[in-house]
């Protein structure tokens, strides 16, 4: 079975950043839904070696992505064979979402 797209919300928070995260989000989310490892990266790197598979032809992986991390999951996107990477801004004009397309 294939998708035309996957969208994922992964864990993209430094382990080092999860003590400061404000109580609203720290109190009310498991820290797996939250701890992206080391930099926040960890995630990104499985979902797009994986996840190009499960896409049909021109499908596209839609993630959100941490503040200041647009550059790297693009590039991670590209080193999976990515055909296309689009970075869109959040509402307050912060990179927010890669979307990634493979043919």
């Amino acid at each position: 079975m294939t998708f035309d797209v996957i969208v994922s919300n992964p864990p993209y928070i430094p382990t080092s950043d999860l003590d400061m995260l404000q109580p609203e989000v720290a109190e009310h989310e498991p820290r797996t839904a939250l701890d992206g490892g080391f930099d926040g990266l960890d995630f990104y790197g499985r979902i797009f070696a994986e996840g190009p598979k499960y896409l049909a032809s021109d499908g596209a992986l839609i993630l959100e992505i941490g503040v200041g991390q647009s550059a790297e999951v693009a590039e991670i996107a590209r080193l999976a064979g990515a055909d296309s990477v689009t970075v869109t801004d959040d509402y307050g004009g912060i990179p927010r979402v890669v979307t990634a397309r493979f043919k």
